[in-house]
């Protein structure tokens, strides 16, 4: 709000790129698990700042729901899940198959709250009370069609990491989900396409470890962009 459209050219790319980052970083960690622990801790927290934030400096004309965090673990867990049929096939192992398929179902699952809210909107036969708690649940409970980014950008990341060792074919993939954000939202979705700059620099080896400072950045801008649009309106 109140900001030059050139600007968002800026934040277009970074959602790919760090897709394709988190690729090879869920690839090399030392615990997987605690990995996707991390994401959701992260999404709940980006969840409930958000909300006090929007009690404390209401704005009625922003919907402040950025939560990219909830993206990422919705893709750690269909990573792991793909690490799980790699060895369930190779070790012809079904226990694996079977972890596999149960965390496949998992995002699923997290849908449940988000459906009952529209089968309650539907039938009108609920309070505003009732929805708003549905909805706080719904956000805590990160599903693939309800992240940031949706359903597209978690296909996105979960080809990023079974083609992680293909960088051709990733590079096939940003161009595909470029066009098809362009061809669906118009605008600067084409400028996704400047994450492949780096991608194709990018030599595989670890540099200098951000990452708690990313975890830190990420809901700080989010946050002042929005106390910032609020200043501009008034």
């Amino acid at each position: 709000m109140g900001v030059p459209h050139w600007i968002d050219l800026f934040g277009r790319p970074v959602f790919p790129l760090f897709l394709f980052l988190a690729a090879d970083s869920f690839y090399y960690t030392h615990s997987k698990k605690g990995y996707i622990k991390r994401l959701l801790f992260a999404s709940w927290g980006m969840t409930i700042l958000t909300f006090i934030v929007q009690r404390l400096v209401p704005n009625d004309t922003i919907m402040l729901a950025n939560n990219a965090f909830s993206t990422f673990f919705v893709v750690a867990i269909y990573m792991l899940s793909w690490d799980y049929i790699k060895a369930g096939i190779r070790k012809k192992n079904k226990k694996d198959i079977g972890k596999a398929a149960l965390f496949m179902l998992l995002p699923i699952l997290f849908m449940l709250p988000m459906v009952l809210m529209s089968y309650l909107i539907s039938s009108g036969s609920t309070s505003g009370g009732l929805l708003q708690t549905l909805a706080f649940i719904s956000m805590l409970l990160p599903n693939p069609v309800s992240v940031e980014g949706g359903l597209l950008y978690v296909l996105m990341g979960i080809l990023l990491y079974i083609f992680r060792k293909n960088r051709r074919i990733q590079i096939a993939v940003v161009i595909v989900v470029g066009a098809i954000a362009y061809f669906r939202f118009g605008g600067v979705q084409w400028a996704i396409l400047l994450a492949l700059i780096p991608m194709v620099l990018y030599n595989g080896q670890k540099g200098k470890g951000f990452k708690n400072f990313f975890y830190i950045f990420y809901p700080t801008h989010i946050i002042a962009l929005y106390l910032l649009a609020t200043l501009l309106m008034k």
